[in-house]
């Protein structure tokens, strides 16, 4: 079934919409679940948690790209259930080594002084992103949204994971420059928004 036909199940409150959305995007979404909780039953409940966003969600909203908006929900429960089992520990897996990767570029949460600035910032770097090859891109959004590993997502784009860790060293450098010209960071790279602007 297309998008627009699952949307239009959402609005008219029929459950075959959320059968149909679980039909076509279970897999998809479970493996954005399972690069960051390594459990199937984890994935299971948050995927779960998903559709019902989905279903308090629409409407209002009327999502373009419902793939893209369930895999927004899906990372979010994902990522909310993570940090709640991991939040006295410290492990070297692989979304603490893509967090720790981006900490350097991207203010805290708690820096960051209202949702208008927010939203400037993932304004600014979504426009960074379309300024890279697709490549690179692709790359980036792989490891950074989907929280790949680095193989994975080397592996994805046809690289070799030792190029791969070069070019989002490099894609970091020239973002977290992107993001001072911006005035979006501070030059520490730390992510205090400059107050002169």
């Amino acid at each position: 079934m297309e998008d627009k036909e699952i949307v239009r199940l959402f609005e008219r409150r029929d459950e075959r919409a959320v059968s149909e959305t679980a039909e076509k995007y279970s897999l998809y979404c479970r493996r954005i679940g399972m690069n960051i909780l390594q459990s199937p039953e984890d994935c299971d409940e948050c995927f779960d948690d998903a559709l019902m966003k989905l279903w308090e969600n629409i409407p209002p909203e009327k999502p373009q790209d419902l793939g893209a908006y369930l895999a927004v929900a899906m990372r979010s429960s994902a990522l909310s259930r993570y940090r709640k089992q991991n939040a006295k520990k410290r492990t070297a897996d692989s979304l603490a080594l893509a967090e720790s990767e981006l900490t350097e570029i991207l203010p805290d949460s708690t820096d960051i002084q209202s949702e208008l600035e927010a939203k400037e910032l993932l304004k600014a770097v979504n426009s960074f992103l379309r300024s890279l090859p697709k490549n690179k891109r692709l790359l980036f959004v792989r490891r950074y949204f989907y929280l790949d590993s680095l193989s994975d997502a080397a592996e994805y784009c046809g690289m070799n994971p030792n190029k791969a860790g070069v070019t989002l060293l490099r894609i970091r450098k020239k973002l977290r420059a992107y993001l001072e010209k911006e005035g979006l960071t501070d030059s520490s790279g730390k992510g205090e928004k400059n107050d002169g602007k």
